[in-house]
């Protein structure tokens, strides 16, 4: 199960899944018991077969309901020191303001050109 954590869970929600549990093997049992009396008659086997599919699937909900993966974080730190880069028009060799980060294309203030901004590898 590796690093999952066990989730903070109500009064009333550990009281249903208490009930769950239980009735899960409980259908269990009894679903062994019917495919072991099915050698004396055929007919049981389906009974037996259904209690164990219905006991799989409430310990399925059940263990979905309790095991929570715990959150993804990702740290970034750069290998070496940052140079900040002023960004200039090709047109006007002018300083672009650059707003938002996440915008792909300026006008710049001095002659009115569209520039794309295109991050290029250093290599």
């Amino acid at each position: 199960m590796g690093n999952r954590k066990m989730s903070k869970i109500s009064n009333v929600s550990q009281v249903i899944l208490a009930i769950a549990v239980l009735a899960a093997i409980v259908l269990g049992i009894l679903g062994v018991l019917y495919l072991l009396a099915s050698a004396l008659e055929p007919a049981r086997l389906w009974v037996g077969i259904t209690l164990l599919g219905i006991s799989l699937i409430l310990t399925f909900f059940v263990y979905k309901s309790l095991v929570k993966p715990s959150p993804i974080t990702v740290h970034w730190s750069p290998s070496g020191p940052l140079n900040l880069e002023e960004l200039k028009c090709p047109n006007c060799s002018g300083a672009l303001k650059l707003d938002d980060p996440n915008k792909t294309k300026v006008v710049c203030q001095y002659c009115g050109r569209l520039v794309e901004i295109v991050e290029e590898p250093k290599w």
